[in-house]
């Protein structure tokens, strides 16, 4: 599985602000209200799950799906979206109260410089990569995805596959890791740390990490076994890399967002409860955990063009 240098993940990041810091992090109440009072009216006031209206259902992967739920927290004073349009939105992903994914995130460019650009896509189309059949591939370890965290120091859980050693036997998101057999991490490369993970099918290895929010280190003795990762998604058990946005690219957005702005005006906001195969399924992204079974989507629409 894979692991990359990455900037300290929000959950660490909310956790060092204290109890005020993680309440401004908290999920945004979902009520109506217009440009310079919004984000301070979504913290006073939330829209229950059941206000949320269904729109038709669709065909996904050749299979009939029930519609998205959906909740307008401002209609918008500008044209109607029109199919074949490019709509420019931002969005913002929420999964308990964290920010996990959005638009709005600063991406680093050349000279330090910083942009966060809204995302543009082709209103009624689904991207062929969310829609065309998954490749796997198969790996035998203990089905663990580290990355570096320098800010934070040393490895941590990335993510955890359903299903594998790792996974079954409690170890999750987040968590530090410290040891693999009797050797320590901290001084090592990452491709010395994949090696340490993968090994021959029903061999033993101890794994030793600081559970997320504890300091208390816990060891689990997993019996490496075959896993399987989707090959667009995960590599090798280790990949050396920076993490950082570069100028162009972004977040990957869900799939619910090319299918959520039907009716929607120009100048809307909008709330969407996503489904796990709607959202980041068995993969998880940021904040948002594997098979999660929903989160909450805001979007706003901002612009048109060539409709």
């Amino acid at each position: 599985m894979e692991s990359v240098e990455s900037p300290a993940r929000l959950s660490r990041r909310a956790l060092s602000l204290g109890t005020a810091g993680a309440a401004a992090l908290s999920l945004a109440p979902l009520q109506p209200a217009h440009a310079a009072g919004f984000k301070k009216e979504l913290k006073k006031r939330k829209v229950p799950l059941e206000d949320y209206v269904s729109q038709p259902d669709f065909e996904f992967k050749g299979e009939p799906h029930e519609g998205l739920k959906v909740y307008d927290l401002e209609v918008g004073s500008g044209p109607v979206l029109k199919k074949g349009a490019t709509a420019v939105v931002h969005y913002d992903c929420k999964f308990r109260g964290l920010m996990a994914v959005s638009s709005r995130e600063a991406r680093l460019l050349g000279g330090n410089r910083t942009i966060a650009e809204p995302f543009e896509l082709t209103v009624g189309k689904v991207p062929g990569e969310y829609t065309r059949a998954i490749r796997y591939n198969t790996f035998t370890g203990v089905g663990m995805k580290v990355y570096i965290d320098k800010l934070a120091g040393g490895f941590f859980v990335e993510n955890v596959t359903k299903n594998a050693p790792a996974q079954v036997a409690g170890i999750e998101r987040n968590d530090k890791l410290l040891k693999v057999g009797d050797t320590e991490v901290s001084n090592l490369s990452p491709k010395e740390v994949g090696a340490l993970l993968l090994g021959d099918e029903g061999t033993t290895v101890s794994v030793t990490v600081v559970p997320f929010n504890t300091d208390e280190p816990k060891t689990f003795n997993l019996t490496r076994a075959q896993y399987k990762v989707k090959s667009t998604v995960q590599g090798p058990p280790v990949v050396e890399g920076n993490g950082l946005f570069s100028g162009g690219s972004g977040p990957k957005p869900p799939v619910a967002l090319f299918l959520a702005l039907d009716g929607m005006k120009v100048g809307g906001k909008r709330s969407v409860i996503v489904p796990a195969d709607l959202g980041y399924g068995e993969d998880g992204l940021n904040e948002i955990p594997p098979d999660a079974e929903y989160f909450i989507m805001d979007i706003e629409l901002l612009d048109m063009r060539n409709a």
